[in-house]
């Protein structure tokens, strides 16, 4: 498989996606947007390939790539300091606040 598109497919294929509109659905995306990925009209963007890695159960290298092994799921490193002054952390209660993501279009000025 040469292309991210070939990979695409062949990935949804596998996972049993029977259509371009199975995958959409589970993406939250127009089957059109996956069928242009799978013929390399488009490249998926931010918040889809995250989201393509998941569904897919794959992770970015393979996936952008064709390197390595594509049923090795994305790996986040996670390095998380706990002190009892710790923004949004009650270390006492051990309950996490949750705050909002910003985009780049909200936190520029």
């Amino acid at each position: 498989m040469d292309t991210l598109g070939a990979r695409i497919k062949a990935r949804r294929i596998e996972l049993g996606f029977k259509s371009t509109s199975a995958l959409a659905r589970a993406l939250k995306v127009s089957h059109v947007t996956v069928s242009a990925w799978e013929k390399d009209e488009y490249r998926p963007d931010g918040n889809n390939s995250d989201n393509l890695y998941t569904v897919l159960k794959t992770n970015a290298e393979w996936l952008r790539k064709g390197r390595g092994n594509p049923d090795a799921q994305q790996m986040f490193p996670v390095n998380v300091v706990v002190s009892d002054n710790m923004a949004g952390y009650d270390i006492r209660n051990k309950k996490v606040n949750t705050y909002p993501i910003i985009g780049w279009v909200q936190a520029g000025v």
